[in-house]
Formats: C-alpha cells, structure tokens, sequence
C-alpha cells in the first residue's frame, strides 16, 4: 500500500511574465488588488461538493459574518489562475499513458465539465485556474503531471532522489497514482513535459524548498503525496512561463487555499487576529514550516483554539485518488 502523509505584506507590483512554448503571455495573479491578492474568473464560493466549510462553535466569539468574510477572502468565488495555459499538456500524458480518461473520470466522482473535457482530451488554452468547482479536476490533472514529468527536484537535487527506487515508486504519489495505464510508480520523472531553463530551474527550487503542505511535514521539493505533487506541476508551469518566485509562491498559497480550506481557514484567523487580512499575509511566510507544515500548522491551530475555539468540518482531499 502506498504511504500517506499525515506579517509581513507581500509586493504589490508584479511583473507580467515571459512567453513560453504553449502557453500564452497573461500576468501571473489575475486581478491582483492591495497586497498582490489574487483574483481570476469563474464558479461559486462554496460550490461544488470538494470543499465544505469551516464553522465556529456555537458560542464562539466569531461570528458567522467574520467567518463569511474570511472565507470570502480566501476562497475568492471568481477563483485564482497563473499565466500559463493548459495548451496541449494533459492530452499529451493521455497519449503517453500517465492519464486514463476513463480512471480520471470515475476518479471525479462527478461528469466532468465541458471545458474540463476539452481541457483532458483536446487541451485548451485557458489559464490554469482553480476554484471551489474544479479544485478536485486541479489536483488531479496536476498530480499526474508533477509526478511525469523529469526534473532534477525528483532525479537529482530534492528528497525523493536520495530514496530507492522501490521506495520511489510506493509514496502515496506514485503508488496512489491509479489513474494510468501502468502503476504510478513507472511514470516517476520519465517525460519531458516542462523545460525549463537554468534561471528558470532555480526560481523553481527556490519556491519548492521553501513552500510546504499541512498534510505532511514535507517541503514541496519532495512530493509524496498527490497535493506535493500538484504543488510542483504548477510551480513548474509558472516558472516555464517566467514567474518569479514571489509571483510562484503567491499563487501556491492561492491553490492550497483551496486544496486546504479547513486548515488555511485556521491560518486566515491567526493572521487577521494579529491584524492582518488574508491577501496581504506573506505568501513565503505563510508556505513556510512554521505555518504550512503539518507539525507548524499544529502549533497554530492549538493557538487559535484558545483564543477562538473552531469547529473543523471535513473539507478538501485526501493524499490519493
């Protein structure tokens, strides 16, 4: 069985980003506002059954209209999308076998979309963009590509290259990837999917050792689980499309907003009770292990609790299929 995982203010001027092969030039956060907060187009606050809400106990000193405000901030109902487009990546791993449309279908639990379809199987040229409705179909389109594609973070310069292939290939990345034609683990970093060029390799690595997950206390230069892996895909989208990494890191914390909306709800809270609104939290402060990691998000929560008890309400995903 594969292994589970259990104040300061940002820049505001972005730079638009350079063009890359298949992917068109747009600015990185769409709509940036005060602070960099990051705002794209489409979809529902609370739509779509992948995300569900995090509610303060009765008698608690927040009140729902805090917690609606709060989550208004970070779950943006219009959603949050990087620069670079989908092009013709996911048919491309359909090809190849790294995705069975099939397996991803059923993995949904829902018919996918017309623009997902089109996005699956023809490609398209839309942004990559996440929001309550398509968190799940994000993760998962991304899962299959960060564990795909071949970059020196999982062959060479991160964690996962130091472990044994048969270890390699049982993470809850690769040996929970089921929905290939072949086991997860034979498609670990075997296509060139995403170049990227020296700079751009560097302004990846420097996010990716930098930014962590709450599931784990891993960084997300070792992607073991399937949040890991979709963190580095989309990490690698924006470098090759000539991110910064301040632009790269703004956005990681955009997705995992929604990937973890109970436990980025929590962080919300911490910040704004020590007066800071959730857009204008630091995204590399935020990504960091004292706040992101599963043992710093712990220290926080526990924190939280005592000055604002919140009652947790299951939300977001599992590290597997």
């Amino acid at each position: 069985m594969p292994e589970e995982n259990n104040d300061g203010l940002p820049d505001e001027d972005l730079d638009d980003f350079i063009e890359a092969p298949r992917m068109s030039r747009r600015t990185l956060l769409k709509g940036v506002g005060a602070g960099g907060a990051i705002i794209a187009a489409g979809a529902s606050l609370f739509g779509g059954g992948f995300l569900t809400r995090l509610l303060t106990e009765p008698g608690s000193k927040t009140s729902s209209g805090v917690a609606q405000k709060t989550y208004a901030q970070l779950l943006p109902k219009e959603g949050i999308a990087i620069n670079a487009t989908w092009g013709d990546l996911l048919p491309r791993v359909v090809a190849l076998g790294v995705v069975d449309p099939a397996k991803f279908t059923a993995a949904m639990k829902r018919p996918l979309t017309d623009v997902e379809q089109r996005i699956l199987t023809k490609g398209a040229e839309e942004p990559v963009r996440i929001d309550a409705d398509n968190a799940h179909f994000v993760l998962n389109a991304l899962w299959g590509v960060g564990i795909a594609n071949r970059n020196p973070i999982l062959t060479t310069t991160g964690p996962m290259a130091t472990l044994a292939a048969e270890k390699r290939g049982n993470l809850a990345s690769t040996g929970g990837w089921t929905l290939g034609q072949k086991p997860g683990g034979e498609y670990l970093a075997q296509l060139d999917l995403i170049p990227l060029t020296e700079e751009q390799q560097q302004v990846l690595e420097q996010v990716a050792n930098n930014s962590y997950r709450p599931c784990c206390g891993n960084p997300t230069a070792f992607p073991d689980c399937n949040h890991g892996a979709a963190g580095l895909a989309m990490a690698e989208l924006a470098a090759a499309a000539g991110a910064s990494a301040d632009e790269i890191f703004a956005a990681l914390k955009g997705f995992n907003s929604f990937w973890y909306p109970n436990q980025y709800y929590v962080l919300a809270r911490y910040f704004e009770r020590r007066g800071t609104s959730w857009p204008k939290t630091d995204p590399k402060l935020v990504l960091s292990a004292n706040y992101s990691s599963g043992q710093g998000w712990k220290q926080i929560s526990a924190q939280l609790q005592q000055e604002e008890p919140v009652q947790s309400v299951p939300g977001g995903g599992g590290c597997s299929a």
